[in-house]
Formats: structure tokens, C-alpha cells, sequence
């Protein structure tokens, strides 16, 4: 098996974890018949917070299998 850089591999990571959070908002949207909206300033803030955090949750966990 071909061992992934860290960094490359968090950047992967990042973007997963960004695909995977704007897609729960779209699910929930949709099942709330809904449209996505203004977000505020804080929920911005919380949302990169999140991409990051879960980004460095997966990363650590593949890095720990590799």
C-alpha cells in the first residue's frame, strides 16, 4: 500500500468533510420543504469549526490504519 503524505491527506479530508456538511444541510432542506437560506456570521464561523474538526477526526483515523 502506498503511504499518503499527512498533509494531502487532510486536504482530502477537508473537502470530504465539506461535501458531507453541505449535503446534510441540503437533506434536511429538502425534507423540511425548505430552501437553503442566510446563514449568519456565527453559523459560518461554526460550520468551518466543524469541517475542521471532522476533517482532522478522519484523517487521524485512516493516518492510524495506514
Amino acid at each position: 500500500m502506498k503511504k499518503i503524505k499527512h498533509k494531502k491527506l487532510l486536504k482530502m479530508a477537508r473537502l470530504e468533510a465539506d461535501k458531507a456538511i453541505n449535503s446534510a444541510f441540503d437533506e434536511v432542506h429538502r425534507i423540511a420543504e425548505t430552501k437553503t437560506g442566510d446563514i449568519t456570521p456565527f453559523q459560518v464561523l461554526k460550520m468551518e469549526e466543524l469541517t475542521e474538526d471532522l476533517a482532522k477526526l478522519i484523517t487521524a483515523q485512516v493516518w492510524q490504519n495506514l
